[in-house]
């Protein structure tokens, strides 16, 4: 499927959700590490994403399998990100590529409001560290423009239609 989908749009990334459990797990991390050798081509379309709530930074087996993954060219995403602020550097040392807050979250943000602790001021210091923000859970076309407003690149949510499998040929 990831061959194909290449094969139409050259660019285009699949974001596969796994928990911080089989992250952690070496049988898995080997399976998918194989899979990657052997394959190093898809490496780069492939970002393998996590809850916040799951991913312990302290865990340094969990760690050393993140090592071995991004070698490979395999990227990370932080998804429902609830706790605010971030350890920046740390998600970049963990390879973390992205991070996906929910839009609620900056609901009736003011866009010339307070710099510290804003919209603005996280977008900018994922940014410094080489991670890219994405906004997702976009419902309503209301969240979308107040969105807008904050210049964000990234964003994701039924308002952009529903998740659809791929065709198969």
């Amino acid at each position: 499927m990831t061959r194909r989908a290449r094969q139409r749009a050259a660019g285009i990334v699949f974001f596969c959700n796994v928990s911080s459990a089989s992250l952690a797990d070496r049988d898995f991390v080997q399976d998918v590490t194989d899979f990657l050798e052997e394959n190093r081509d898809l490496a780069q379309n492939i970002i393998l994403e996590t809850a916040q709530s799951g991913l312990d930074f302290e865990n340094e087996d969990l760690k050393r399998q993140v090592d071995r993954l991004a070698a490979l060219g395999t990227r990370f995403s932080l998804d429902n990100v609830t706790e605010l602020p971030l350890d920046y550097a740390r998600l970049a040392e963990w390879h973390i590529r992205f991070v996906k807050v929910p839009a609620e979250r900056f609901a009736d943000a003011d866009p010339e409001g307070a710099w510290e602790g804003s919209l603005f001021q996280l977008r900018r210091m994922l940014g410094l560290h080489g991670i890219d923000l994405i906004v997702e859970h976009i419902e309503t076309d209301r969240q979308l423009v107040e969105l807008l407003e904050f210049n964000i690149a990234y964003g994701q949510g039924y308002l952009f239609g529903e998740p659809k499998p791929t065709p198969e040929e």
